[in-house]
């Protein structure tokens, strides 16, 4: 089976457990402007499908919205989304701790990730 193929069955298998449960929480939840003095520390993961290729971004921001730090790097292709979704939050918890950036605040578009690291 082809790289592409390989990657492409397990990226429709993480979409459709994403999708078999409800997209939004039960309970009410509202934005709240972050702490002063309080850092957020936003991820993501890029694929590209023709190849398999995974990028990362990583940005940190202060609690007026400025931007602190910024990174993108290749991750490695030959593991899972959702071990790529957890590299990435390691290494971007790893440089904002590094920078000095705490107290600090995770954003995710993965919710399964954010809840690994919350057990």
């Amino acid at each position: 089976m082809y790289k592409t193929q390989i990657y492409d069955a397990e990226f429709k298998a993480e979409i459709d457990s994403r999708h078999r449960r409800p997209s939004l929480p039960s309970q009410n939840v509202c934005w709240q402007p972050m702490w002063v003095g309080s850092f957020k520390l936003n991820v993501d993961v890029a694929v590209d499908v023709k190849d398999g290729c995974r990028g990362v971004g990583i940005l940190v921001c202060d609690s007026n919205s400025n931007l602190l730090r910024a990174v993108a790097i290749v991750a490695p292709g030959m593991v899972s989304v959702l071990a790529t979704e957890l590299y990435v939050m390691k290494v971007g918890m790893s440089y904002a701790i590094d920078a000095s950036c705490v107290p600090l605040v995770h954003e995710s578009d993965c919710m399964n990730d954010v809840q690994l690291v919350q057990k």
